[in-house]
C-alpha cells in the first residue's frame, strides 16, 4: 500500500512503483467531514490520497511527507500544496506546532525505528481537537500465527503483515496504546474486513466478533486530540 516510511531505504526503493500509488479510500472514509481542513499525510507515496481529498472537497490544504523521491510522484500537482522528501523520524522539518486538522499515517508506523516517538511528534503538529488517522497491520491474525506457531515460518514478504520493510509488529491492544501516546481519545476503530464479504468477514459475523483479532489483518483508528480548554 502507498504511504510507507521505511527506515531501511534500500529495500524500500526496490518496491514496485505501484506500491506507492494507491488511493487510500479506506482512510479517507475514516476522516471526519471538515471541508476547510489542513491535512498532513506521512508516507504520502505519489500523493494520490492527498489529491483525492482535495478533489472531493474534503480538505482545503494538503501536505505530504515521503522518505524518498519517487518517480512520477505528484509533488507538482496543483492539488498538493506542499510535498516534502524527508525522514519523519530524524529530519528537522519546517512544520509549526498545532498546524494541521488531520494527520494521516497509512501503514507507516510499523516501518519506523521508534513509532511511539513519532506519534508524540505528530500530536505536536496537530491542532487542538484535530485527529490522527492511522492504519496498522495486526500481527495476531490467523495466517501469520499459523505460519509461525504450526509451521515454524516467520518468512518476510514483499507486502502484507510480514512486509520485509516492517521493523515493528503490533496487535490491537498495542496499536491503541501507541496511538494514545501524547494524549487524545480513541474516537473510532475500524478493520479491513468491516465492509467485505470474504471468509474472514463472514466468520467474524457468525462468531459475533469473538474471533475478530485473529481475522483482521489491519486496524484503522481515529484518535482525537483534546480540544482547547
Amino acid at each position: 500500500m502507498s504511504g510507507h516510511v521505511a527506515a531501511n531505504p534500500p529495500f524500500y526503493v526496490e518496491k514496485d512503483i505501484d506500491y506507492f500509488g494507491q488511493t487510500r479510500h479506506d482512510l479517507i472514509a475514516m476522516i471526519p467531514a471538515m471541508p476547510d481542513a489542513s491535512v498532513l499525510e506521512i508516507g504520502c507515496g505519489r500523493g494520490h490520497t492527498l489529491i483525492a481529498l482535495k478533489q472531493r472537497g474534503l480538505a482545503r490544504e494538503v501536505t505530504g511527507i515521503e522518505l524518498v523521491a519517487l518517480p512520477r510522484a505528484s509533488r507538482e500537482s496543483a492539488h498538493i500544496d506542499r510535498y516534502i522528501v524527508a525522514n519523519v523520524e530524524t529530519d528537522e522539518l519546517d512544520l509549526c506546532a498545532e498546524t494541521f486538522d488531520v494527520i494521516v499515517c497509512g501503514d507507516v508506523l510499523e516501518h519506523l525505528n521508534d513509532p511511539w516517538a513519532v506519534v508524540a511528534r505528530l500530536k505536536g503538529w496537530l491542532k487542538r481537537g484535530g485527529v490522527l488517522v492511522a492504519s496498522v497491520p495486526n500481527v495476531r491474525e490467523a495466517r501469520t500465527l499459523y505460519n509461525l506457531l504450526l509451521r515454524g515460518d516467520f518468512a518476510y514478504r514483499e507486502s502484507g503483515v510480514l512486509d520485509r520493510t516492517h521493523l515493528r509488529f503490533f496487535c490491537k491492544r498495542n496499536i491503541l496504546s501507541m496511538l494514545q501516546i501524547g494524549g487524545g481519545t480513541i474516537e473510532r476503530i475500524a478493520t479491513d474486513i468491516d465492509t467485505k464479504t470474504n471468509w474472514r468477514a463472514l466468520l467474524n459475523r457468525i462468531t459475533f466478533g469473538l474471533l475478530e483479532e485473529f481475522l483482521v489483518t489491519q486496524y484503522l483508528v481515529v484518535v482525537r486530540k483534546a480540544p482547547a480548554g
